[in-house]
């Protein structure tokens, strides 16, 4: 309501927060997580995947640092393709479908800013299509690491007519 949000504006003012709602919402963009600072496994999967699939090579897409210290890159899904929403035990995190991620300049629980790699702000470099050896390669990981048994996680759907913020619409 407009009252709930002009007794947020003195947060705002103070200091800005902005984030981004994941999935179809956005165009299918989903965020992958590297959190190197909670487990080097998330750097040696990450290089691993770079060395294994892309020459070594960063993928060009917009990229920032946490205010943790972590690193998170934009990609766009292929139509039909839901991405995992999870926290893995390796510190490799993805925010698909219905996920959060906060974008620079907001400021982290820690006290540092999250801010834009220079050259991979979402204005400088589009987002790129995640290609195929990523979409294994997290589908892999969620199952091994926080997905569920058996595969990719599914939704139910529902009779209820629901908005894309998945607020039940009634009349």
């Amino acid at each position: 309501t407009d009252k709930v949000l002009e007794s947020w504006r003195y947060v705002w003012d103070e200091r800005p927060n902005m984030g981004m709602i994941c999935g179809e919402i956005s165009g299918r963009a989903f965020v992958l997580d590297i959190d190197t600072y909670k487990s080097d496994a998330a750097a040696v999967w990450w290089a691993g995947q770079l060395a294994l699939h892309n020459g070594n090579r960063q993928i060009a897409t917009p990229t920032q640092r946490t205010g943790g210290g972590g690193t998170q890159m934009i990609f766009r899904a292929p139509p039909g393709w839901a991405p995992p929403t999870g926290i893995s035990a390796i510190g490799i995190d993805c925010r698909g479908e219905g996920g959060f991620a906060m974008l620079p300049p907001s400021r982290h629980e820690s006290g540092q800013d999250y801010a834009w790699l220079p050259g991979r702000a979402p204005w400088e470099i589009p987002i790129a299509d995640a290609p195929e050896w990523l979409l294994e390669a997290l589908e892999a990981l969620d199952e091994a690491h926080g997905g569920v048994a058996g595969g990719p996680r599914t939704q139910t759907a529902s009779s209820a007519v629901i908005d894309p913020f998945g607020n039940q619409i009634d009349g």
